[in-house]
């Protein structure tokens, strides 16, 4: 075979190579493609592109408070409260059923979203006080949350939409001052160790966040043993806020886990001028990457509130705008209080 021969043998070969080689890479995009459409189907947002948003929620301490003719200066709430995506108000006092509604009026003009409702009051005007103040609030536009009308309404969950993120409202009290009525365990929502935990756990599938207001049976002016208990349950079950009431005393704010514990709130509105109470907030975050969604609470803080009367109103002030030695140290009391279980609680910048 002479060189001429040999070397156009040696051509077709490589051409040959060439355009098995180019078969087996096209081939292998072919497949490429059909697997990435295959795993993406047309019109699927991109899995690695990340989507979130966020709300700042706000709750407080109860109001135990009926007007008696004097105006209401309630200025530290129409800065602050309007601020907030989602406001839950704790109320104690039997509206309308107890007096002038003024006070109450106010607070509901200001712009809250919920109020919780379940308390150890809650019966002490029957059924028909239970009715007169769902009926009340309901026709004010926020939603009752810890007393019902009917067994069905005590067992609707209701989440409220954020813009993308879902807030559910419950509320229970551990305790009453008057039994319910055999006819009507509908009419507040009586904490149950085991069940209250379940209903707890089914808006927790429901929604991004579950605040739980509880109002506890022991009083103290201390965190005690059984409410931890119980709000770690409350916690494992769901809950993303924890919402204590024990009566007008203020507690540790502190995180169990994922969950923003405020074990007491204290009174935002009080005929005791000696009651201090709470303005809580809390930012919820919520991510959305390669089809997993994260909702995370951050930036926890807490706004110190007294009730006072002052030029001939009754005021609802935060404690550092007020000049007074004596309310100075009662702040500082209090501030050690709230940070005695978790000192990364922030004070102040709610408004």
């Amino acid at each position: 075979m002479d060189k001429k021969e040999t070397r156009e043998n040696i051509t077709r070969i490589l051409i040959l190579l060439a355009t098995v080689l180019a078969v087996v890479s096209l081939s292998l995009n072919l497949l490429t493609i059909w697997l990435e459409q295959k795993n993406h189907p047309q019109g699927r947002q991109d899995s690695y592109q990340e989507t979130s948003i966020a709300v700042n929620i706000m709750v407080t301490g109860q109001v135990d408070y009926v007007s008696d003719g004097m105006e209401t200066d309630i200025s530290l709430l129409v800065e602050s409260v309007p601020n907030y995506d989602y406001a839950v108000l704790k109320q104690r006092t039997l509206v309308p059923s107890e007096g002038d509604t003024a006070a109450a009026d106010a607070l509901a003009w200001v712009g809250f979203d919920a109020v919780c409702l379940a308390d150890e009051h809650a019966l002490d005007l029957g059924k028909e006080g239970v009715e007169a103040s769902i009926n009340y609030w309901t026709e004010k536009k926020l939603m009752c949350a810890g007393t019902n009308l009917s067994t069905d309404q005590q067992n609707l969950i209701r989440p409220a939409d954020l813009g993308g993120i879902t807030v559910v409202t419950l509320s229970f009290t551990e305790a009453l001052n008057e039994p319910l009525p055999e006819a009507a365990h509908y009419l507040v929502n009586l904490y149950d160790p085991q069940k209250s935990p379940e209903i707890v756990r089914a808006a927790a599938e429901q929604a991004d966040v579950v605040i739980v207001s509880i109002d506890w049976w022991q009083e103290y002016g201390e965190v005690t043993d059984q409410q931890k208990e119980t709000a770690k349950t409350l916690a494992d079950a769901g809950a993303s806020i924890i919402v204590g009431s024990a009566g007008p005393n203020v507690l540790p704010v502190c995180w169990i886990d994922d969950t923003l514990v405020f074990y007491g709130t204290g009174n935002l509105m009080s005929d005791d001028l000696n009651a201090v109470g709470l303005l809580g907030a809390v930012t919820v975050s919520k991510s959305t990457l390669n089809d997993r969604t994260r909702v995370e609470l951050t930036n926890p803080r807490v706004e110190v509130v007294c009730s006072m009367r002052r030029s001939g109103k009754f005021n609802v002030l935060a404690m550092t705008d007020v000049d007074n030695p004596l309310y100075r140290k009662r702040y500082e009391e209090v501030a050690e209080v709230l940070h005695s279980m978790d000192d990364s609680i922030r004070l102040g910048g709610l408004r």
